[in-house]
């Protein structure tokens, strides 16, 4: 075949090719794949922790940990992928030994759950490939428009389960809730912060308040602290 994976020779590769994408609708996500010779075998549900804020970035690793949970230890795998996030966080993992951390990224325990499997199917000398492909490549057997699909039809289809719902350390639950409340908080913030007329004083304590670092010394007098 004369496309991108074609003249890789994916479509030839005797092992499991899979295919992965996410969905990030109105702050809820959703991550899909699917297998190019065994139909049936595809997956979706939901991400959770969306009151911590959404992006792509986490159904992206979702969906890769889905393809690799599905996947025998033993069985070569090609996974196809269209967000470079995927690559990053990944890669960010090779070659840096003990010099690598979890701490901080709001996906560490997706992220750590996929490392661990890549973990042991390098163990096993197991060959794992990830090849981006082009956002709507027009690939014949369209592994990744079926993935998204399958990413989009999670987000609102109640009989689909959700994941990874622990709270984060991120953010605390003030700052989360007040930036995430409907029609206040971040426009309301904008607003504050852009107003010449309130002193550079208050913008800064304000934005210290928010990000819940301690105020100054003048503000635990006050308190009596």
């Amino acid at each position: 075949m004369g496309t991108e994976i074609g003249m890789l020779g994916g479509y030839r590769f005797q092992g499991k090719v899979t295919a992965g994408d996410s969905s990030d609708q109105k702050d809820k996500m959703g991550p899909g794949y699917n297998n190019l010779r065994r139909k049936k075998e595809k997956q979706q549900c939901k991400v959770g922790r969306e009151e911590e804020g959404s992006s792509s970035n986490q159904p992206q690793l979702a969906a890769f940990l889905l393809a690799l949970r599905d996947t025998l230890i033993e069985e070569p795998l090609l996974y196809l992928y269209d967000n470079q996030s995927l690559l990053k966080a990944v890669d960010g993992w090779i070659g840096k030994g003990g010099k690598a951390t979890l701490v901080g990224p709001p996906d560490a325990d997706i992220l750590a759950a996929a490392i661990e499997i890549l973990r042991k199917r390098f163990a096993a000398g197991t060959a794992t490939f990830l090849i981006k492909v082009k956002v709507h490549g027009g690939e014949p057997a369209n592994l990744n428009e079926e993935a998204d699909i399958l990413a989009d039809k999670a987000i609102p289809d109640l009989k689909v389960g959700k994941e990874w719902c622990q709270r984060t350390n991120r953010a605390g639950t003030w700052t989360a809730d007040f930036m995430l409340r409907q029609n206040e908080s971040r426009a309301f913030l904008g607003k504050y912060l852009n107003n010449l007329r309130v002193p550079w004083r208050h913008e800064r304590r304000k934005m210290m308040a928010i990000v819940e670092i301690i105020p100054v010394a003048k503000w635990l007098a006050k308190i009596k602290q």
